[in-house]
């Protein structure tokens, strides 16, 4: 509620004020369990998940920042975890129940290659080369734009099922 102009401030006094929870914390609570919409994650993940909400968001502002500007490290870092997720994202009340199938994801620019499987419900994430019905193929970066929702698999190499892959997001939103 309150007037747009005041937003600005508000935003930099919330970042303050959790900068400064983050820097008051010891050393032993940065393993401690923390309930997160995803379910419990060390309290250090949620740096992390801070991290990525900023890059992705700046990409949102269309003011010219896009994922490939995002650092190297931030991919190296969030990359498989944020594949891990996928299966959690299978139970949310959106996704789209009706598609099913496996998604090859395999990373060119460093380590990586996992299948996301579905079949309702279900769903399981097997590291490694595995046959599949869509494999899609791109740097670290692309592959996390395209799992945040960021890009389509029009930016990716697909091969075997292209309609599948392209419905990634609907199974896993």
């Amino acid at each position: 509620g309150a007037p747009p102009d005041e937003l600005p401030a508000d935003l930099r006094g919330a970042c303050s004020r959790l900068d400064d929870a983050f820097a008051s914390l010891r050393t032993d609570m940065w393993h401690r369990p923390v309930q997160t919409r995803r379910g419990p994650v060390p309290l250090r993940g949620v740096l992390l998940q801070r991290w990525i909400d900023v890059e992705a968001h700046h990409v949102d502002l269309d003011i010219g920042y896009s994922p490939s500007d995002w650092p190297q490290s931030l991919v190296d870092a969030y990359l498989p975890g944020l594949v891990e997720v996928m299966v959690a994202l299978r139970q949310r009340p959106d996704v789209d129940r009706s598609v099913t199938g496996s998604w090859h994801l395999r990373r060119t620019d460093g380590a990586g290659e996992w299948t996301l499987r579905t079949d309702g419900l279900s769903a399981v994430v097997v590291h490694g080369h595995e046959k599949s019905d869509a494999a899609i193929s791109g740097t670290g970066r692309q592959l996390m734009a395209l799992l945040l929702g960021r890009v389509d698999t029009g930016s990716l190499d697909v091969l075997g099922d292209e309609e599948l892959a392209s419905a990634l997001k609907r199974a896993f939103p």
